[in-house]
C-alpha cells in the first residue's frame, strides 16, 4: 500500500520519501495547463493543471534550460579546432516562443568565466510577459509539490529520467555524465546516441547517465 525510497550519502540517510496509494504525490508529472494569470510584477505565471489549485511558474524556469547541463559535459568537447578556438557551444531554445538561443562555453582552452560571462554575451533575459499569455496552452512538469495554500511549482523543460538516459523534450543536446571519466568510453556512449538520432530523425536533448557505462548498443 505504500512506497519508500531513500537516499544515501556516505551511507548516510540523507532523504526519505514515501508515496501511499491513497495520496499519490504530483511531483514529476507532465500536464498540458492552461495559462490562467500572467504577473509581470512578480516575473510568474499561474497555470491550470485541473488540480486542486493552480500550479506556480516563475519566468526562470521558462528560460532556463542549460542550468541544469551544468554537471555535464557536452558534444563540444569532440569538436573541431575552429569551434574550440572561439568558444561556441551548442545552442538550445530559451523558451516557448522566444526565439533566443543560449550557449554553453566550451571546455577548450580553459573554461570561461561562467556565468558573468554568459550573462553578458546572452543580453537580458525575457520577461514573463513575453513569453506567455493568459489562455496560452503550454506543457509543464511539477518539480515540487503543492504544500498548504501555495500551488505546486512547475517548471517547462520537462526531465524524463530512465535507467541509463534522460530525456530532455526542450532541448537539443547529448551530454555525458562526468562520472564516466573515460574518453574512449564517453565517445563510443556517444556516437551510439549519435548514430540513433541520425538515423531516426530523433529530436530532443539526452543525457548519458553514468550506469550507461560500458553497457552493450543495444542496452542504449
Amino acid at each position: 500500500h505504500e512506497t519508500r525510497a531513500a537516499i544515501l550519502e556516505d551511507d548516510q540517510v540523507a532523504e526519505i520519501f514515501i508515496e501511499r496509494e491513497r495520496s499519490r504525490g504530483v511531483v514529476g508529472n507532465v500536464y498540458k495547463g492552461r495559462v490562467s494569470k500572467v504577473l509581470p510584477g512578480m516575473q510568474s505565471a499561474f497555470v491550470d493543471l485541473g488540480l486542486e489549485r493552480d500550479g506556480f511558474l516563475y519566468v526562470t524556469d521558462v528560460v532556463a534550460a542549460f542550468e541544469e547541463l551544468e554537471r555535464f559535459e557536452t558534444e563540444e568537447e569532440d569538436s573541431g579546432s575552429a569551434s574550440a578556438a572561439n568558444g561556441s557551444g551548442n545552442g538550445a531554445p530559451a523558451g516557448p516562443g522566444s526565439g533566443q538561443r543560449r550557449d554553453r562555453p566550451s571546455n577548450h582552452g580553459g573554461r570561461r568565466d561562467s556565468r558573468s560571462d554568459r550573462d553578458r554575451e546572452k543580453g537580458p533575459e525575457p520577461k514573463i510577459e513575453e513569453l506567455l499569455k493568459e489562455g496560452q496552452e503550454i506543457i509543464v512538469q511539477v518539480a515540487k509539490e503543492p504544500l498548504g495554500t501555495k500551488g505546486a511549482r512547475l517548471t517547462s523543460h520537462a526531465t524524463m529520467p530512465g535507467r541509463f538516459l534522460v530525456f530532455m523534450p526542450t532541448v537539443d543536446h547529448v551530454g555525458v555524465s562526468r562520472k564516466i571519466e573515460s574518453r574512449e568510453e564517453r565517445s563510443r556512449l556517444r556516437g551510439i546516441v549519435r548514430e540513433f538520432r541520425e538515423q531516426t530523425g530523433f529530436a530532443g536533448g539526452l543525457i548519458i547517465r553514468t550506469a550507461a557505462a560500458g553497457r552493450p548498443k543495444e542496452d542504449i
